[in-house]
């Protein structure tokens, strides 16, 4: 495919800047095509697992109803500015999906990154960001409004489960200290995450 979209772009946006032959209405098309969320649920369901990251949490958390919500979605830039920054994650040792990673590492977070509130019971929260001052390195306003709250969470749905990122673990290829976190969402299921 030749565009890059996000949830908030739209389908003709694609064409800016793109080959002639990455047409709008093909990439519509298929964008309505493709977006079935009731096929989603049913493949979790069955055990399957969904892994969304950054913005597109915000569809997996509507999709499957998951009663999480993004402590900074609703904030001012004068509030809260993250544009680019290296901060502290603490992880949780009993996930599988932290599987042969140090207590702490540092997670690339920037503008479309997520921090997550919820009171939903189930929901396991695999890693927070540094309690106090997350920051490792950059610059960030409004710190508090993230600090000590959940980055990445597991929530069983039916046989499968859901995982969200607040933070790109694979941003542009260079985050290796949280490669492994994406790597090992990838291999393990809700099995391993009962077996906790």
């Amino acid at each position: 495919m030749c565009c890059y979209s996000r949830t908030s772009q739209l389908g003709t946006s694609c064409m800016v800047g793109q080959p002639n032959r990455c047409r709008p209405r093909t990439r519509a098309g298929w964008a309505r095509r493709a977006y079935r969320p009731q096929a989603v649920r049913r493949f979790v369901e069955a055990g399957g697992r969904v892994i969304a990251i950054g913005e597109a949490t915000d569809f997996a958390v509507e999709a499957f109803d998951l009663g999480i919500e993004s402590t900074v979605a609703d904030l001012a830039p004068q509030e809260f500015y993250i544009p680019g920054s290296i901060l502290k994650v603490s992880l949780e040792p009993e996930s599988a999906i932290t599987g042969g990673m140090p207590a702490q590492t540092a997670a690339w977070y920037w503008e479309s990154s997520r921090a997550f509130e919820t009171s939903r019971d189930g929901v396991r929260v695999v890693a927070r960001y540094g309690m106090h001052d997350p920051l490792l390195s950059g610059w960030a306003l409004g710190l508090e409004h993230i600090a000590g709250k959940p980055a990445l969470v597991e929530v069983p749905v039916g046989r499968g489960s859901v995982v969200l990122f607040g933070f790109p673990p694979n941003y542009r290829g260079q985050t290796i200290a949280t490669w492994p976190l994406l790597f090992n969402a990838m291999r393990y299921r809700r099995a391993a995450m009962e077996d906790g």
